[in-house]
């Protein structure tokens, strides 16, 4: 492939290297052969937190890839690239363990007529040659790639696609925060939600106290002349309200009159937004499912 041609090819706004084994090898935590997803032209789960071991792609997998971004489709075990993915949706969950997982979408965009080579390329392309997804090392599933890396990878692939259009839902879309997500992630949307509605209620001229360190069950006490209120404050990245509440404030919201939920969504963006439910329309408003349950040994006595 020629310089001018790994110079005029588009390159995605972001396009991660995704290696797949189909050998399930015996370090693996998980294997997959890409022929499954290239079999139809539909949005395939494929992969995801459960299937990644590398702290570096699952850094990559929950901080930096986004809906929208494009993934070349490396199969290890052929040594070559069989084609380009495009990111569909990334969908948040917890595990029976009450662990934060993630799951990856993901929509053929080109298979290659023949799968490609790439490592046998890097010593005709300087840039080839750096780049961190060919370069010999501890395995990674995720790799990221550079804009140059990127066009050099396309162009060495022959890949014919244009870069596929992100849809303005996928760009706004993030399911962070609300409890899913790393825990500093987390605790980052937790923080700005709550300083948010702190601020919205004392520009109307309540008197806000942190009651975050007694554990009551709501995080703000708000009192103005005779009313108060107990303000359960969750936060969300998306524009979505959907999120994590623990057995003890929905005993809360069941038995304190005085509780209102607070809702902030999109709370790292410079324009979030907030709703409140008293706490008599919370189960009216939200669909309430258990995603975990606390297990306690039974006692001979007690079977």
């Amino acid at each position: 492939m020629t310089r001018e041609a790994s110079e005029t090819a588009l390159v995605p706004v972001r396009l991660w290297v995704y290696k797949c084994n189909a050998l399930n090898l015996p370090h693996q935590v998980a294997w997959g052969d890409w022929d499954e997803v290239f079999s139809g032209k539909r949005n395939t789960e494929w992969g995801g937190s459960q299937t990644m071991r590398s702290t570096a792609s699952l850094h990559i997998l929950w901080e930096e890839m986004t809906p929208g971004d494009v993934i070349l489709a490396y199969q290890t075990d052929l040594q070559a690239a069989v084609g380009l993915c495009q990111l569909t949706d990334l969908v948040d969950y917890v595990d029976q363990d009450g662990e934060p997982q993630r799951e990856m979408w993901l929509r053929p965009i080109e298979r290659f007529p023949q799968p490609v080579k790439i490592h046998q390329l890097k010593g005709a392309d300087p840039v080839l040659a750096g780049a961190r997804a060919l370069r010999s090392g501890w395995p990674q599933t995720l790799y990221a790639t550079t804009p140059q890396e990127a066009a050099a990878l396309l162009a060495a692939c022959g890949a014919k696609s244009r870069q596929p259009a992100q849809p303005a839902a996928a760009r706004r879309r993030s399911t962070r925060g609300g409890g899913f997500g790393d825990p500093k992630a987390n605790k980052r949307v937790e923080a700005a939600a709550i300083a948010f509605v702190r601020a919205v209620y004392e520009q109307k001229g309540w008197t806000v106290t942190s009651m975050e360190s007694e554990k009551l069950g709501y995080d703000l006490l708000v009192t103005k002349a005779s009313r108060e209120e107990h303000l359960e404050v969750k936060g969300t990245g998306a524009a979505e309200a959907s999120f994590i509440i623990t057995a003890g404030e929905v005993r809360r919201v069941r038995t304190d009159r005085a509780m209102r939920l607070c809702v902030v969504a999109d709370a790292l963006s410079r324009s979030p937004t907030l709703q409140s439910w008293r706490a008599a329309e919370v189960e009216r408003a939200f669909v309430l499912s258990p995603v975990s349950y606390w297990a306690k040994r039974r006692r001979d006595d007690d079977r």
